[in-house]
């Protein structure tokens, strides 16, 4: 589930073994006993629809082979932010820059202790 704090929007990835991928299901969430499902329109907008009963499992939004999800899934990453490379070297480049400001600041201190003593 995807609820974003104070957000009505809800999504919901499940298995779905019907198709060897994922079932999505985009909804609205109005108050507990009011949710509007999204379903996926002849044109591919989404419209919203009211769900009968809160308590039952709410109809799919759409469903995607695997292939097609992980390719969405990246298409999404890139545009959003970056590719996984770009993401994975960022967070390189962070560790790095933190051991070299570690590195940094122990050579000041010992330079500090190195200028006191004499």
């Amino acid at each position: 589930m995807y609820p974003e704090q104070g957000s009505p929007i809800r999504i919901q990835i499940s298995d779905n073994m019907i198709v060897d991928g994922i079932a999505v299901r985009i909804a609205l969430r109005q108050s507990p006993e009011s949710i509007l499902i999204g379903k996926v329109s002849a044109s591919g907008s989404i419209q919203f629809q009211p769900v009968g009963d809160p308590y039952a499992d709410p109809p799919l939004t759409f469903s995607l082979q695997n292939d097609f999800a992980r390719a969405l899934l990246e298409a999404l990453l890139r545009y959003y932010n970056g590719s996984e490379d770009a993401r994975t070297t960022r967070a390189d480049l962070l560790h790095e820059r933190d051991r070299v400001d570690k590195l940094i600041s122990m050579y000041g201190m010992l330079a500090t202790t190195i200028v006191e003593g004499d």
